[in-house]
C-alpha cells in the first residue's frame, strides 16, 4: 500500500523562511563613537534580510535598515563593541500562514479517512485491486510509461 503524503504550500512556507530573523545584540557598556561607527558600516555591508536590534544600557535601537548580520559575525561585532553578545529573538508563524496549514492538515485528514473507507468497501468486495504511487508533478507520457510497467509487474496486462 503506498501513503499519499500531504500536499504543502511551499511559497508560504518559503515566504516565511526567507523573511528574515531578529538579531539581538546586547551591548553592557555604551560603544565609543568610533567603533560604533565601523560597526554601522559593517552592519550595512553584510548584505540579507535581517532586522537587527541593538540594546545598550541606555535603551534599544533598532536599525534603520536591513542587515546579513548573524550570529556568525560575532567575532567582529564583539572586536568592535566588547562585551557584545548577539541571539536570535525567536518568532512566531504569522496567523495566516498557521491557519492555512492547518486547513491543509484537516482537509489531508479527511482526504485520507475518505480514502481508507474507500479501500475498506472495495476490499470486501474480493477482487484483485492495484494501487499506483501519486505523480506530484502530474502525468506526463514518461509517467504514464512508469505507472504501466508497474501494473505489468503486478501481473495486469
Amino acid at each position: 500500500m503506498v501513503e499519499v503524503l500531504p500536499e504543502v504550500n511551499l511559497d508560504a512556507l518559503h515566504a516565511a523562511a526567507s523573511s528574515g530573523r531578529t538579531v539581538v545584540i546586547s551591548l553592557t557598556d555604551m560603544p565609543v563613537p568610533q567603533a560604533w561607527r565601523i560597526f554601522l558600516t559593517l552592519a550595512r555591508d553584510t548584505t540579507g534580510g535581517n532586522e537587527v536590534r541593538v540594546r545598550t544600557p541606555e535603551g534599544e535601537l533598532t536599525l534603520p535598515f536591513a542587515s546579513g548580520l548573524d550570529l556568525s559575525h560575532l567575532g567582529a561585532v564583539a572586536a568592535l563593541l566588547p562585551g557584545a553578545s548577539m541571539r536570535y529573538e525567536a518568532h512566531t508563524a504569522p496567523a495566516e500562514l498557521v491557519d492555512g496549514l492547518l486547513e491543509e492538515g484537516h482537509d489531508h485528514a479527511e482526504r485520507r479517512q475518505l480514502e481508507d473507507t474507500q479501500r475498506a468497501l472495495v476490499e470486501q468486495l474480493g477482487v484483485p485491486t492495484y494501487e499506483l504511487p501519486r505523480m506530484p508533478g502530474g502525468v506526463d507520457l514518461a509517467g504514464l510509461y512508469e505507472l504501466a510497467e508497474l501494473l505489468r509487474e503486478e501481473g495486469l496486462g
